[in-house]
């Protein structure tokens, strides 16, 4: 027990002694620092409504935080990170395999910052998923479901976290970042001896009554136009026919943001029930 009090209990009070500089300096930094990032979060909460950009300060102070904690960090810890150093030089690669997905994750997140494939608020789709996005973080980001153009894009209320290492093996489609809109469709079938010139009428009598018109004027449309070159022959709603099984059927192809095709689709097949009711047009079987 002496020889145990003689020979241990000196080496660690000695260990600790060396250590408590950079004890110190960790604890007053992040104390100061994490001080300064809820002055900084109090400042803009007071001066910015939206959400979206409360959630972008949020995340980037505390990215800013932790680098400049580490930046002053680290130095305190020098000699220590010495025996660190040789450690990953000898196990460098083993680690490498261990933690692939964290790494692939984390160079996910770099990518998101600086390409900026798509943002907070955005619509996108990215394997078989389609949202808005909600949150970005370090090893993943955070999309509010919709189902898609199945039901006009609606939530699903569920909220699904994706790796960020996935950006690099999936395509990512964007519906809401350079080019603002999509296009949407609604297709009925008519029947047999329908008048097809007055069904044809009355939809694209609807269409430009409740579509908003959109032109190559648009600020939107020429964001596009400059960014990505993106060229259409016509912007205005469009009636295509085609036959099908041996019936008639009609397609209004027209552009809108996404977040408004569910009320557009509303819109529009209510007054045109009552445009062919009105008119004595009926829908075929498949309509």
């Amino acid at each position: 027990m002496d020889l145990l009090a003689q020979e241990i209990y000196p080496s660690i009070l000695a260990s600790m002694k060396s250590r408590l500089p950079g004890i110190l300096t960790t604890t007053v930094t992040l104390v100061v620092l994490f001080f300064l990032r809820s002055l900084i979060l109090r400042f803009i909460y007071r001066r910015v409504p939206n959400q979206a950009l409360r959630l972008t300060w949020k995340r980037n102070t505390m990215y800013a935080t932790m680098i400049t904690a580490a930046m002053l960090i680290l130095p305190a810890w020098l000699t220590s990170l010495k025996e660190l150093a040789a450690f990953l030089a000898l196990f460098g690669a083993g680690i490498l395999i261990v933690m692939k997905e964290v790494i692939l994750n984390i160079s996910g997140w770099f990518y998101i910052i600086f390409r900026k494939p798509f943002e907070i608020g955005n619509r996108i789709s990215v394997k078989g998923v389609t949202g808005d996005v909600l949150d970005i973080r370090l090893a993943s980001f955070s999309i509010l479901e919709i189902n898609g153009n199945v039901r006009g894009g609606q939530s699903t209320g569920r909220i699904v976290s994706v790796p960020n290492s996935l950006l690099f093996v999936e395509p990512v489609a964007n519906a809401s970042k350079e080019f603002l809109f999509s296009w949407d469709e609604l297709t009925l079938t008519l029947a047999r001896f329908a008048d097809l010139e007055k069904a044809e009428a009355i939809l694209s009598n609807i269409s430009a009554s409740f579509i908003e018109s959109i032109t190559e004027q648009d600020s939107r449309i020429r964001q596009a136009q400059d960014e990505y070159a993106i060229r259409f022959r016509s912007l205005t709603p469009g009636v295509f026919v085609e036959v099908i099984q041996g019936q008639v059927q009609l397609t209004l192809r027209y552009l809108a943001e996404p977040r408004q095709i569910r009320q557009n689709r509303h819109l529009l097949w209510k007054h045109i029930i009552m445009e062919f009711n009105r008119e004595g047009i009926r829908f075929g079987r498949h309509a």
